[in-house]
């Protein structure tokens, strides 16, 4: 044996050893049983499931979203469609940056984007990922003095809408528990109340009666429903806190100077009544000046006496800072919270300069880091920060801080998006699918190989075995080049046995020809070979170059076709090649054999 068929023979033998590497953790995995799956170690699973071949939406299930975007804030000088542009891209980098396969993710419509996500479980996360608005902000926190004065304010203004007179105004006296003293009964202050105006004595009635729903004051992003407000400041009213507001905040010292960065929170159980009262107060009153807003904490905490409380800070209205100035941003631990994540970032050079600039100008106040109108974190400025990094703490789990990190690497939307539907494919249909996917390809193979064995005899066996391997090694590929299977992937498996094929009809036509010429077995099968090669080549390449531009620029369905038929071309022309022309030479060198049937 040559050392030239020593090396064919090697490679061969080598492409088999690593395609069964590849594929063993594929067979392994969907061979498990909903028991075995249950059974075995999560862990154990998961890594096996990562090296084996993906299945896409279509085979396996997945998230199936339609958004909508949301542009009835938007001028009537904004271009629609830019939005939608801008949306698309924003939405690609973040599931790309996820790790979702093949995903879809397309236009329907003016305002819609169908985004479809294969092997995701998680709901919920995917639906985060899509739609969330990751709009990041740093703000200037304002000192505690000056919260202290505007709630107060804000008590006042409260008081006069429910029809009471303040503590203030009537220059009573306080309690000895810090709250006033109200001359009316529980009784007397429900006729105050009622003597309110109009619409809020109509919205008591309805509250009392029971006949208007309350509105989500949880939520605390929409103006509470007037029956809600009306039945909250009753309650409060009757019950003499007389203060709506600052019976319910708390204050304590942060950090640095005595009164600086002093900041409030409020019980978990009070923060729907304050959250209804302030968003009241922002949208439907002047009483909150235009300057300062006041935002939530993100974090639910637990205080020292063990009771749930939530951070409220009051806070200039214009960021210092956006997300748009952001340069990266990557999870990592949190060394000072031991087992939980953290957000780190970098700012562009723009971001550094004003960076520098704010807090070179603020040492000792406190900047909020806002997320989608949540307070993440409100550090301390202790100096001038010229290195323009900084980090969001918040309790992050690992999946936590890794998401997070994604949205703000990919920006924020330039709209809100609303989630019109939302579904789940489930398995069930992607195994009847898997099922049908893969009788296609054993028939498709069966008949092809039943052709070749009577139309070319020993040869088409020959053939056979090569178009075997053909199917493996493509498999083998797949899982390598970490490629997703779809139902259209496996119209392009059927499609390239065809091709595979008609590579080795021309090589035995070729040799058939040589041996009507008079040429020996040996010589009509090299000059077969290297005859048919140029045409193969050459309708090889062509389709090669009409997959690569399906790849390019299609998406889905059409990009897993596409991966799939490429690969098939490539391995296709080794397997008819390379592995059938070794076995010939092998079978030929091996005895005494001098010619096969063709």
């Amino acid at each position: 044996m040559k050392l030239d068929m020593r090396w064919r023979v090697l490679i061969i033998l080598g492409s088999i050893a690593l395609a069964v590497f590849l594929l063993w953790p594929s067979w392994q995995y969907y061979r498990l049983t909903d028991e075995q799956l249950a059974d075995r170690d999560p862990n154990q699973i998961e890594n096996l499931k990562s090296q084996a071949l993906r299945l896409g939406l279509d085979l396996q299930g997945g998230a199936h979203l339609v958004l909508e975007l949301d542009d009835s804030e938007v001028g009537d000088d904004v271009d629609t469609a830019d939005l939608m542009d801008r949306a698309l891209e924003i939405i690609r980098n973040r599931i790309d940056q996820y790790g979702v396969s093949e995903p879809v993710v397309q236009r329907a419509g003016e305002k819609r984007i169908i985004v479809e996500l294969a092997g995701i479980d998680n709901m919920d996360a995917a639906r985060d990922i899509v739609s969330r608005a990751a709009v990041l902000e740093f703000q200037m926190v304002r000192p505690g003095s000056e919260v202290r004065r505007l709630v107060d304010r804000l008590d006042r203004e409260l008081a006069k809408l429910a029809g009471v007179a303040t503590p203030v105004e009537t220059g009573e006296a306080e309690s000895a528990d810090g709250l006033p003293e109200f001359a009316e009964d529980a009784a007397a202050t429900a006729d105050a109340a009622t003597d309110a105006p109009d619409e809020l004595a109509a919205s008591v009635e309805e509250a009392e009666s029971g006949d208007t729903e309350m509105g989500d004051a949880e939520a605390g992003d929409a103006v509470p429903s007037s029956a809600t407000l009306a039945q909250y400041l009753h309650e409060d009213v009757a019950s003499l806190s007389g203060r709506p507001l600052s019976s319910r905040i708390t204050y304590t010292q942060q950090r640095g100077r005595v009164g600086l960065n002093e900041v409030s929170f409020v019980r978990e159980d009070d923060y729907p009544r304050v959250s209804a009262y302030l968003t009241f107060l922002a949208d439907s009153t002047r009483a909150i000046p235009n300057d300062v807003e006041f935002l939530w904490g993100s974090d639910v905490l637990t205080d020292g006496t063990g009771n749930r409380v939530r951070y409220l800070y009051m806070l200039n209205s214009r960021a210092e800072l956006t997300g748009e100035l952001l340069d990266d941003a990557r999870a990592q631990p949190d060394v000072s919270s031991q087992g939980n994540f953290q957000v780190a970032f970098d700012l562009n050079r723009k971001g550094r300069r004003l960076f520098s600039r704010t807090t070179g100008e603020n040492v000792g106040r406190l900047m909020a880091i806002v997320l989608d109108n949540r307070v993440k974190s409100a550090p301390e400025i202790e100096s001038k920060i010229r290195a323009g990094s900084a980090t969001i703490t918040g309790a992050f789990t690992a999946a936590e801080a890794n998401e997070l990190a994604i949205v703000l690497r990919a920006g924020a939307l330039p709209v809100p998006i609303v989630i019109e539907e939302q579904r789940a494919v489930g398995p069930s249909l992607g195994h009847d699918s898997v099922e049908m996917g893969r009788q296609a390809i054993l028939y498709g193979f069966a008949a092809v190989l039943v052709f070749m064995v009577i139309y070319y005899r020993g040869a088409g066996m020959i053939a056979a075995v090569a178009l075997l391997l053909n199917l493996v090694l493509m498999l083998a590929a797949l899982v390598w080049m970490d490629a997703v299977l779809t139902l259209p992937g496996i119209a392009g498996f059927v499609l390239t046995v065809g091709m595979a094929v008609d590579a080795n009809v021309l090589i035995f036509e070729r040799i058939r020809e040589e041996l009507r010429a008079g040429q020996t077995f040996r010589n009509a099968l090299t000059r077969g070979y290297d005859r048919a090669f140029r045409t193969i080549l050459d309708a090889n390449l062509t389709t090669l170059f009409a997959a690569a531009a399906l790849a390019w620029f299609g998406t889905g369905p059409i990009r897993g076709f596409a991966v799939v038929l490429s690969t098939g071309i490539i391995v296709s022309m080794f397997t008819a090649l390379f592995v059938s022309r070794g076995i010939f030479d092998l079978i030929l060198r091996g005895g005494n054999v001098r010619q096969i049937p063709v």
